[in-house]
């Protein structure tokens, strides 16, 4: 059974990577945050028992490739112990799914969050963000009929487009949006999809 030994503050150093880490993060992003913030929750790290004698990161990879970018020389972090090498795994999958599985954000909350005057810097989120969004709403783009099987008027943008294909339908992907005019693929997007009256 897992363990919680505590949380500690440990050298970057002594932080390893796990092998099947399948997550891709944005570490210049998350050291914008850091700076901004500091370090606001821990990373998890455990001694894994039939793997090698040292720290496994199992959750915050990214976070450690981030701070650093910045210089840090430590990080916080909550260890586990008796965490067999399956264990590990499905933690890390664990952590990097299940944040998926919710309903989404409601967009016009978030909306409303962004229009509330903050500075946005190591949020994540920019001004194109922000104007993306305005959009949206300007347009009347999402209405219940459009947030997915929902349909509850909450303003949810669903569903959400993610897909893995070849370079070169990407490219061309890429070529067919930025021959239509806007700050964000988003508005291409929809530019495109007016032109063909599908929207």
């Amino acid at each position: 059974m897992t363990r919680f030994v505590g949380t500690e503050t440990v050298p970057l150093a002594d932080l390893h990577p796990h092998p099947d880490n399948v997550n891709s993060g944005d570490p210049d992003a998350i050291a914008e945050s850091l700076a901004q913030f500091s370090q606001y929750r821990s990373i998890v790290a455990a001694h894994i028992t039939d793997g090698p004698d040292r720290l496994t990161i199992l959750a915050g990879h990214h976070v450690v490739q981030a701070a650093a970018l910045l210089g840090w020389e430590t990080l916080r972090a909550d260890v586990l112990e008796d965490v067999d090498a399956d264990t590990a795994k499905r933690i890390m999958l664990a952590d990097n799914k299940l944040p998926d599985l919710g309903d989404g954000i409601d967009t016009a909350a978030l909306l409303d969050l962004l229009e509330d005057g903050l500075d946005l810097a190591g949020t994540g989120y920019t001004d194109q963000d922000l104007a993306a969004l305005r959009d949206l709403h300007d347009q009347d783009l999402w209405t219940p009929d459009d947030a997915g099987d929902q349909g509850d008027g909450s303003g949810e943008l669903d569903p959400k487009i993610s897909m893995r294909v070849p370079a070169n339908v990407f490219d061309a992907w890429r070529r067919l949006l930025d021959r239509y005019e806007g700050d964000d693929d988003l508005t291409k997007l929809c530019s495109l999809l007016r032109g063909e009256d599908l929207l």
